[in-house]
């Protein structure tokens, strides 16, 4: 490998240190920390891709107390953020000279929702304003790598596209449909962060082979049931807090050799005909196996609190899919949606080029 010149008065910059002969298109491990942690889905995707979840903090202590059962090794943190954020030790933004390590954050995405019907106009500037607060810590920290995840809603992807007109070479956003990795879910969410990441994640979709996506590729189906129901609410009417659930005949039903819909964290799904007329609950474990949870993973006793905490989680899936085979790209290309936005750094370290 060549030598560095040793009479230098700065430390190369991060983009040039990853871009040193020998060291890029290598499998690298990385150090993840958690954010927003909840039952731990990106952590329990992280590890199966091989990396060491060191941190997981979240504000919900059952929360964190079944994820330090998961995972007895990572370092637990209950923290309300960002009032909380010293708590949190993160390695800052010199570690990546000496250290690989990956932040994620999936800040609570309740009052986004849009089954989220009695919101209001105040928690949803709180909770906009904490997805802000957690990319403008991703940017200030400067790890290895970083994502974030969400739901895809107007006011995230208008957020996203703010924060990167902003930080064009830092950040990068797209949406993703969570059966397209392998999910048995027609689930979308938004998945953001360092721009080659989110280029990986695009080239992925759809490489997974499609019964993998299926229901019935995941968990047992129960004997004389053939389809999945799940329930949907509406309004009655504008400006009421009523709400009334559908007709049977209306409800969402998928068959079980196809995608479901999203598994909910406060309404319960049903194993039934394709008809809706016999109903079997899906029983927590089993929903935990659709979000990609392997039968290892410890949820409580109790079904309401399981449900909630399994319904919440990032897919596992999702995360191994992000973090498997990580390499820093054997280019110096920072991709962007828009091929008219990429930027392509140097080939070779340039002491006149600094971080953005």
């Amino acid at each position: 490998m060549p030598k560095w010149p040793t009479d230098l008065k700065r430390q190369p910059t991060m983009w040039q240190a990853l871009a040193r002969p020998g060291e890029r298109g290598k499998k690298r491990k990385l150090r993840v920390y958690d954010l927003f942690c909840g039952i731990g889905g990106f952590s329990s995707g992280a590890a199966q891709a091989g990396h060491h979840v060191v941190l997981a903090a979240d504000m919900d202590p059952r929360m964190v107390a079944m994820h330090r059962q998961n995972h007895p090794f990572t370092r637990h943190e209950v923290a309300s953020l960002p009032d909380d954020e010293d708590l949190l030790q993160l390695p800052g933004h010199d570690a990546w000279k000496t250290m690989d390590w990956h932040l994620h954050g999936s800040p609570p995405c309740t009052m986004l929702s849009a089954a989220k019907w009695d919101k209001t106009n105040q928690q949803v500037n709180e909770a906009l304003s904490m997805i802000r607060w957690y990319l403008q810590l991703a940017i200030t920290q400067r790890p290895t790598s970083w994502s974030f995840e969400q739901v895809a809603v107007r006011d995230v992807l208008s957020a996203c596209e703010d924060f990167k007109i902003q930080h064009p070479l830092k950040f990068d956003y797209t949406v993703v449909s969570c059966n397209e990795y392998g999910i048995p879910q027609l689930r979308k969410r938004v998945i953001g962060g360092t721009p080659w990441l989110v280029q990986k994640m695009r080239k992925m979709a759809g490489t997974t082979p499609e019964t993998h996506s299926h229901v019935s590729h995941w968990t047992p189906v129960p004997k004389g049931y053939t389809h999945i129901q799940y329930p949907k609410w509406y309004r009655r009417s504008k400006g009421q807090t009523e709400r009334k659930k559908l007709d049977a005949d209306t409800l969402l039903i998928r068959p079980v050799d196809s995608p479901g819909y999203s598994i909910t964290c406060t309404h319960c799904n049903f194993w039934t005909d394709a008809k809706g007329e016999i109903r079997k609950s899906v029983t927590p474990r089993e929903g935990a196996r659709l979000q990609t949870f392997n039968d290892n993973t410890l949820l409580p006793k109790n079904n309401l609190l399981a449900q909630r905490m399994v319904g919440n989680a990032v897919p596992p899936a999702l995360a191994t899919a992000l973090l498997k085979d990580y390499t820093i790209p054997p280019t110096t290309t920072t991709f962007a949606s828009d091929s008219s936005h990429a930027v392509h750094r140097p080939s070779s370290p340039s002491l006149s080029w600094e971080w953005e």
